[in-house]
C-alpha cells in the first residue's frame, strides 16, 4: 500500500515540477509532506532526508511551512537518536509558534515534541515545567482533546522516572477527557499506555487485559501501526508470564503485519523481542540470527539508539552461552552508540551489564567503577526503579568480592528508595542478597529463614534456588537439598538440548559458571 503511494505521488510531483507554476508550490509542499511521513514509516532515512531537504527550499519565507518543516525534522531526528538536534528544531518550531499564534492543538502539540527531546536528554526539571505550563495552555482553552493530550505526556513522563502510581493517574485523567469528548478511538488507544505502565509495575495481567483493549480497538479501527505495536507488547507480557506458544503466536501476528505495511522500524523492534523471547527458551541459535536481522534492519533505517538496544541483547546470548568476550564486545559497542546518540539510560542500562560481566572475569575495580557511572546517572535522570535496580546490583557486587558490610549498605539504601518511592517487586531480590550474606558470614539458619520465606511467599528463580540448595547442603538436609538441584539440573540439561551446535552447547555447559556450579552439585549427589 505504502509503496503504491509512494509510486503515485512521485508522478504528481514529478508534474508539479514540470509545470513550473509557482501557484503549485502549495500543493507540492502538501504532496511531498505526505511521501516523507511514508518514507518515514518505511525506514528510507536517505529518500526522507531529501524530502526534507526540499521541504525546506520551499518553505522559506512562508512561517506556516518553515513549522511544519521544523516539526518534521524534530521526529526525524529524534528517531535517529540525534536528540540535541531533535530539540533544536522543536524548539525553533516552539518559538515561530509562539509569534504566529497557531491554534491551541498545534501549539501544544508542538511544546509536547520539545518536552519528549528534553527527557530524552535528561532534562527532567525543564520537562516538568514544560509540560505544567503546556497544561495550563490546555485547560485554558478548554479543549478537552488538547488537554488529555498533555495528560498522556504527564504520563509518559512519570512512567519513565518509574513513578508508575503518579503515571496511571494522568492516563486515567487523559482517558476520562477523551471519553467527555466521545474521543472514544483515542481512550482506547491509551489502554496500550495503561499496559505498559502495568507492565513496568509487574502487574502482567492488568497489562494484558490493557494490550488487549487497545488491540480490538486497532483491528476495529484499521490501525495497522498501534495494531503492530500492541501486539509485540501482548508477546513481552506474554513472555514474562511464561506463556511462551502464546509469545511466539503475538509476534508472528504483529511481523506479519508489520511486513505487509512495511514498517521497518517495528519490524525491528519485534525481531529483537523475538530474539529476547527464544532467548529465555534457550533457542540461542535462532536467538542470534533475529537479534543480528533487527541490528541490520536498525542500522539500514538509521535509528541508532535501537542498534544499541539490539546490541546490548545480543550481548546477552552470548554472556548465557559464556562467551564473555564476544558479551563484552558487544556491550561496550552498544555503549557507544548510546553515548554518541546521547541516550544516557541506554547507556546506564549496558554499563550495568557489562559490570556483571567484569566481575564474572575477575576484573572487579572496573565492574565497580561502571557500577557506580550507571548509579549516578540513573540517580541524575530521576529514573527511580533504574536506580532501585543499580543500588541491588552494586550490593550484589560487594557481597561477591567479600565485603559484606559494603552490600548491606547498599541493600538498606534499596530498602530506603524502594519506601520513599513506593516501589515493588523487590522483595525476593532483597531476600536472597539478604541470605547470601548470613551465608557467607556463617549465619546459616538466619540465611535458611530468609530463603525459606522468599521462596514460600515469591516462588524461586535460578538464583534464589540454587542458594535455597546451597544454604540446606551446608546445613546437611539431603533430601531437601537434591529435591532443588535434580530441578535445577533438568532446567539446565532441558536448555543445553536445545542448542544445536556442539561448540556452543559445551560452552553453554562449561564456561557458564552458574551452570557449570549446578551439575558440579549435582553430581556429589549421584
Amino acid at each position: 500500500m505504502n509503496l503504491k503511494a509512494i509510486e503515485l505521488y512521485a508522478k504528481a510531483i514529478e508534474s508539479l515540477y514540470s509545470r513550473k507554476n509557482p501557484d503549485d508550490d502549495d500543493l507540492l509542499f502538501e504532496i511531498l509532506l505526505e511521501r516523507e511521513r511514508l518514507y518515514g514509516l518505511e525506514g528510507r532515512r536517505k529518500e526522507q532526508a531529501e524530502d526534507l531537504k526540499e521541504l525546506s527550499r520551499l518553505a522559506k519565507g512562508v512561517d506556516s511551512r518553515v513549522i511544519k518543516v521544523l516539526v518534521r525534522e524534530a521526529s526525524y531526528h529524534y528517531a535517529l537518536g540525534s536528540y540535541p538536534v531533535s530539540l533544536e528544531r522543536a524548539q525553533a518550531a516552539e518559538e515561530l509558534s509562539e509569534k504566529n499564534r497557531l491554534p491551541v492543538d498545534e501549539t501544544v502539540s508542538i511544546k509536547l515534541l520539545v518536552a519528549r527531546a528534553m527527557q530524552a536528554l535528561g532534562d527532567l526539571d525543564e520537562v516538568l515545567l514544560k509540560l505544567r505550563s503546556t497544561l495550563a495552555i490546555a485547560s485554558q482553552s478548554g479543549n478537552k482533546l488538547v488537554e488529555a493530550s498533555v495528560q498522556s505526556g504527564f504520563g509518559d513522563f512519570y512512567q519513565s522516572r518509574g513513578d508508575f502510581k503518579l503515571a496511571l493517574k494522568h492516563i486515567e485523567e487523559a482517558r476520562k477527557l477523551y471519553r467527555e469528548a466521545s474521543d472514544y478511538q483515542s481512550e482506547q488507544r491509551l489502554s496500550g499506555q495503561m499496559g505498559i505502565v502495568y507492565k513496568y509495575m509487574g502487574q502482567f495481567e492488568l497489562a494484558r487485559n490493557s494490550f488487549k483493549e487497545s488491540l480490538e480497538g486497532a483491528i476495529r479501527t484499521g490501525d495497522k501501526k498501534r495494531e503492530t505495536t500492541t501486539l509485540g507488547n501482548l508477546a513481552i507480557v506474554s513472555k514474562n508470564m511464561g506463556l511462551y506458544d502464546e509469545a511466539l503466536s503475538y509476534i508472528e501476528q504483529a511481523l506479519a503485519t508489520a511486513r505487509e505495511i512495511r514498517d521497518r522500524h517495528s519490524e525491528s523492534t519485534l525481531l529483537d523481542t523475538l530474539g529476547n523471547i527464544e532467548r529465555a527458551l534457550g533457542r540461542y541459535e535462532e536467538a542470534i540470527q533475529h537479534l543480528t536481522t533487527s541490528i541490520n534492519l536498525s542500522e539500514e533505517t538509521g535509528e541508532r539508539p535501537l542498534v544499541a538496544k539490539h546490541y546490548s541483547n545480543l550481548a546477552s546470548v552470548y554472556s548465557e552461552l559464556g562467551e564473555y568476550a564476544k558479551a563484552i564486545e558487544l556491550e561496550e559497542h552498544s555503549i557507544e552508540i548510546s553515548t554518541e546518540v546521547g541516550g544516557l539510560k541506554s547507556e546506564a542500562l549496558s554499563m550495568i551489564k557489562l559490570g556483571a560481566l567484569y566481575d564474572i572475569e575477575g576484573e572487579h575495580e572496573r565492574a565497580g567503577e561502571l557500577l557506580e557511572r550507571a548509579l549516578q546517572i540513573f540517580e541524575e535522570t530521576d529514573a527511580r526503579t533504574l536506580y532501585m535496580d543499580a543500588l541491588l546490583d552494586i550490593a550484589e557486587h560487594h557481597i561477591l568480592t567479600g565485603d559484606c558490610k559494603k552490600g548491606r549498605d547498599f541493600i538498606e539504601k534499596a530498602r530506603s528508595h524502594a519506601a520513599a518511592y513506593g516501589l515493588e517487586g523487590f522483595d525476593a531480590e532483597i531476600s536472597r542478597l539478604c541470605s547470601e550474606i548470613e551465608l557467607k558470614t556463617g549465619n546459616l539458619e538466619e540465611a535458611l529463614s530468609i530463603i525459606d520465606e522468599a521462596v514460600r511467599d515469591k516462588g524461586g528463580g535460578g538464583k534464589l534456588n540454587f542458594l535455597h540448595f546451597s544454604i540446606l547442603e551446608r546445613m546437611g538436609e539431603k533430601a531437601r537439598a537434591r529435591e532443588i538441584i535434580d530441578r535445577l539440573y533438568s532446567e539446565v540439561s532441558s536448555r543445553a538440548e536445545g542448542i544445536l551446535d556442539p561448540a556452543a552447547r559445551k560452552g553453554f555447559l562449561e564456561n557458564v559458571a552458574f551452570n557449570r556450579e549446578i551439575i558440579k552439585a549435582w553430581r556429589r549427589f549421584r
